[in-house]
Formats: C-alpha cells, sequence, structure tokens
C-alpha cells in the first residue's frame, strides 16, 4: 500500500512542492513538470511512480468542444508517447470529448472545489456507467493501465483544469486517502497554473457565484473566498488563515471556544477538508492570504 500522510503533512507536502515549481527560472511548461514529478512521487510516497498528466481545456460551451490549450504528460508510460497533433495518442484525447462533457457540469456546477473521480477495471461491468467502461475500453487496456484517477476544477464557466494519474498492474489501486490528496494537489495549484496558462490572476477577481445562485440573491456569498458563508464564519476564516488558535478567535471575537470550534467545522465541511492544514493549503496563492 502506498505511504499515506497524515492530513497536515500533506498539506505542507503540498505547499513545498508549490513553492518548489514557483521559485525555478524557466518557461511555465517546465515548472509545471516540475510540480508534477513531486505530485507523482506524493501520491506514492514510494518508489512506484504514477503516471500522471496536467490538461488544460478552454472554451468549455464549444459544440464540438473543449478545446484542449496545453497537455503536460510524465511518467514511465506517458514520456514514451508523443504529444504530436497528428500521434495516435492525440486521436485518443480527441475521441475523449464525450467523457470530457460528462465532467464538465460536474465541475462548473462546483466551482473552484475539485471534483475527483476514480475509474478501475477491476470494478464489474455492470457496475459501470457507459462513460466509465469507455475509459476502460479505450484509455486504460490499449496502453497497460489498470485504473484512472482524475480530478477537474474549473474558476468559471469556460476554462477547466484536469489532473490524471494512471496505475499500472502490479502497483497498488487507488484509496480515498489518494483521491483526497490529487483534489487538494489540485485545488493548492489552481491559482499558479491559471496565471501560467490562461493569464488569469483569479485571486485578484471576485469570484463568481456557482450556477443557481445569482450574486444579487444571497447575501452569504463571499466573493473573496468563493463560498457562501455567514458573517460569523467569514470572521472566523479570516482568523485562522492569520494563523490565530480556536481559543485565540474565539478571544478576539468575544465568543465562547465552543462556538468557533463550530464554525470551524462547518467551515470544514463547505471547503471539503478535514483539517487546518489543508483549509490552509487551499489559500496557498499568498495574495488571497494577504486580503484575508
Amino acid at each position: 500500500m502506498p505511504m499515506m500522510l497524515e492530513p497536515l503533512q500533506a498539506a505542507e507536502s503540498v505547499v513545498d512542492a508549490l513553492n518548489h515549481a514557483m521559485d525555478l527560472d524557466g518557461p511555465p511548461r517546465e515548472r509545471v513538470l516540475t510540480l508534477l514529478r513531486d505530485f507523482q512521487r506524493l501520491l506514492t510516497g514510494r518508489s512506484e511512480v504514477y503516471d500522471m498528466q496536467l490538461i488544460l481545456h478552454d472554451q468549455l460551451k464549444r459544440k464540438e468542444g473543449p478545446w484542449i490549450v496545453e497537455r503536460i504528460p510524465t511518467g514511465p508510460i506517458l514520456d514514451r508517447i508523443e504529444p504530436r497533433p497528428d500521434s495516435e495518442p492525440q486521436a485518443v484525447i480527441d475521441s475523449a470529448a464525450p467523457v470530457v462533457r460528462m465532467i464538465i457540469p460536474e465541475a462548473i456546477q462546483h466551482l473552484r472545489r475539485p471534483r475527483v473521480f476514480i475509474v478501475s477495471e477491476d470494478l464489474p461491468v455492470t457496475y459501470r456507467g457507459w462513460w466509465e467502461r469507455e475509459i476502460v475500453d479505450k484509455f486504460l487496456k490499449p496502453y497497460g493501465w489498470t485504473d484512472l484517477m482524475i480530478a477537474v476544477w474549473a474558476a468559471g464557466p469556460d476554462s477547466m483544469l484536469g489532473l490524471t494519474s494512471y496505475g499500472r498492474q502490479g502497483m497498488p489501486r487507488f484509496t480515498q486517502e489518494q483521491k483526497r490528496l490529487s483534489s487538494l494537489m489540485l485545488r493548492a495549484a489552481a491559482p499558479m497554473l491559471y496565471r501560467e496558462f490562461f493569464d488569469a490572476n483569479f485571486a485578484d477577481a471576485p469570484a463568481e457565484p456557482p450556477p443557481g445562485k445569482p450574486a444579487g440573491n444571497s447575501a452569504h456569498w463571499d466573493p473573496l473566498f468563493g463560498h457562501e458563508l455567514s458573517e460569523r464564519q467569514r470572521d472566523v476564516l479570516r482568523l485562522l488563515l492569520r494563523g490565530h488558535s480556536e481559543k485565540e478567535a474565539a478571544a478576539e471575537l468575544g465568543v465562547s471556544a465552543h462556538t468557533v470550534h463550530t464554525h470551524v467545522k462547518r467551515l470544514y465541511a463547505e471547503f471539503d477538508v478535514s483539517s487546518r492544514g489543508e483549509l490552509l493549503a487551499l489559500f496557498v496563492d499568498r495574495r488571497l492570504l494577504d486580503a484575508a
């Protein structure tokens, strides 16, 4: 089994990998490749390395859609696949449009929150949906892969990031812990990836409410954090991001520690994290921290 990190260790390791990539000189593609290789090692914690690739999609509303802006692969198998437009793998990617179109609504419905899917050839055919069968038959078996984990993340309705990891025969199956780690990786890296490839500094701009939540229809939608928060939850979150303990936050706000703890639990649920380390990793972008 892969060596799994404690939530705080995982968050710190993801942040370290992100800082390592951002500190490097060179073109964006090389920095992202370094980040992916660090993520590969984090995902297993051992000598095995999953194949991994980052795909950036744009113009998601195109009917023939979605357009692949950038594809950065790395791994024992992916490193040997030619990324040229006329290569066989590119044809396979192009044929994935129906599957990607199925996943897009999930990403858009949950803006700035990763959605992670695991598909395994071990799953009985009777338990697979059509898109899972298509993934197994078209994207796993021909290349000797047995499992796929894909995390998708969208800042808005027009562009999406996809982080895919592939397991091979003899490697451990993906676990729920790795699913959570993949979600954390993509969520923490998204600001850098959007700046590098979409030239978009979304941390500087108000977040759009997800579909069904018009900006003028909810007094609790927070454009900075991109979530629906109460005023007290925003206060508690800002104090946590500044390094306050729950006890210190309670003293600052003039409420009981129990009340703050209740707000913290609700924040964890809202941001889909299980620890303060994971919560802090979501705001690794310094400008968002400075604004808190």
